[in-house]
């Protein structure tokens, strides 16, 4: 009989620059979406391309090393809407022909979508500049991220043919989970001038981290795959070839997974600035968090059933990012950014954790399943540009950017057939970002729109100057 691995899903991970994870095998959490784009509307525009700019108090987090830039009293605020398209591997047959029967009638996997949508503050800021450094105060939301998935449990053609010359059918659990995470950083930022050309700065900020999990797995009968001749009779409500039942009274099994915590992080930044062009670089640390898992018995799982899995601390970690670009201005009133960042990914998958109990019962399937889930390191290209129109005490500006991301979904690389339908690696996403702002002598509105496949946001900002 076949191992009961865990049940369908991976969320598609695509967002602003990069990720974080729950380093373990919830499926929920498996495709995690954050963003962690450069703050402030006017960045967004530019397509993240800011690294070699960073010259508003938006800089303070960007690069640091910008605040030597400013010459008056400056504050920033920001607001952003995010809205998150989350896929999840849903239906069908995979590794082989469905069979006809009941709800397995899809030839290979078909993913569900789901949209999920959050507002917050984004940034708030305050820069005191002097003649040779500056200082700057900061709140800044790194992430705000919210996400409902719910899978009807995929079918899976095994290698096993004592049964069915095709391969007898596995099913994966349906189940329905949700995910709430917020991660907010306080921090102070100083900049000072190493001469009139070249700065360096950096920041020790306060991370403030809540996330809260549910995945509530469902049952299937018969648990055992039937002779091929009994098969057309389990095609009812939660039967093995009939569609799922949600129902709290079919629940299996209920993992939740949960934490608040703090911890302290930093960036640093340099930045050599010219009158035609600029060159800048940047190194933001990613925290690290715990969160608990605790899984435990639902109301369909027999009493007779062996439940053993300890209550569980889990990594939850964001990766550091590197951050090179320049900048380069042919006109006076036209300038063009470009910045490549490399973001370290792969630390995610240092201390994967096995949450679902099959480590108690069978080590090596543990290790199987942690060693074999895998990020990979992602290398994002920005580009943007911006042009200022002076109408008498008013000057027009017009953004655009784009940039390139990598796919860096969370991937199976291993042999077990559950875990390569459910954690297969996605596509790559291309993000187009339009923006508008107007600057007045005292400070400055702007507003931008991140645009992609999985992920759209909307940012409005206003800078201040006194």
């Amino acid at each position: 009989m076949p191992i009961r691995l865990p049940a369908a899903c991976v969320l598609a991970i695509v967002f602003l620059p990069t990720v974080l994870m729950a380093q373990s095998n919830n499926e929920v959490n498996a495709g995690v979406q954050f963003d962690f784009s450069l703050p402030g509307a006017r960045s967004l525009a530019l397509g993240g391309a800011f690294v070699a700019m960073a010259d508003d108090a938006t800089a303070a987090w960007s690069n640091p090393a910008g605040l030597t830039l400013l010459t008056q009293k400056e504050a920033a605020i920001e607001g952003r809407i995010w809205q998150f398209n989350n896929l999840v591997a849903s239906r069908g047959m995979a590794f082989g022909p469905p069979s006809g029967i009941g709800f397995d009638t899809v030839q290979g996997v078909q993913n569900a979508e789901s949209t999920d949508s959050t507002v917050s503050p984004a940034f708030v800021s305050f820069v005191l500049p002097a003649r040779r450094w500056a200082v700057a105060f900061y709140r800044h939301q790194l992430t705000n991220y919210k996400a409902t998935v719910v899978s009807d449990g995929p079918f899976i053609r095994t290698t096993d043919t004592r049964q069915d010359p095709q391969g007898e059918i596995d099913r994966a659990e349906p189940f329905a989970g949700d995910l709430d995470l917020k991660i907010a950083d306080y921090g102070a930022a100083f900049a000072v001038k190493v001469n009139d050309a070249f700065s360096v700065g950096g920041t020790i900020a306060l991370y403030d981290f809540s996330f809260l999990s549910h995945n509530n797995r469902t049952r299937y009968v018969p648990i055992a795959a039937p002779p091929i001749a009994t098969r057309p009779l389990f095609t009812g409500a939660g039967q093995r070839f009939g569609p799922p039942d949600f129902s709290s009274a079919n629940t299996a099994r209920i993992l939740t997974q949960s934490g608040d915590d703090q911890t302290v992080g930093f960036n640093v930044g340099v930045l050599l600035k010219q009158p035609k062009w600029a060159v800048g670089g940047a190194f933001r640390q990613g925290p690290d968090f715990k969160i608990n898992s605790n899984y435990v018995r639902g109301a369909a799982e027999p009493p007779s059933g062996t439940l053993v899995v300890p209550d569980k601390e889990v990594p939850f970690a964001v990766p550091d990012a590197y951050a090179a670009g320049f900048s380069v201005r042919p006109v006076d009133p036209w300038v063009i950014s470009f910045e490549y960042d490399r973001v370290m990914y792969s630390q995610l998958s240092d201390n994967n954790v096995e949450v679902l109990g099959l480590v108690e019962g069978n080590p090596q399937l543990g290790a199987d399943i942690t060693n074999g889930l895998r990020f990979p390191d992602s290398n994002q290209i920005r580009l943007g540009t911006e042009y200022a129109q002076v109408l008498g005490k008013r000057t027009l500006l017009y953004r655009i950017g784009g940039w390139y991301d990598p796919d860096h979904r969370l991937r199976y690389e291993g042999d077990l057939q559950r875990l390569l339908v459910l954690y297969q690696p996605g596509e790559d996403q291309f993000h187009i970002a339009p923006g508008f702002g107007v600057a007045f002598p005292r400070g400055q509105v702007d507003v931008a729109v991140d645009l992609s496949q999985r992920v759209k946001t909307v940012a409005f900002s206003t800078v201040f100057r006194f």
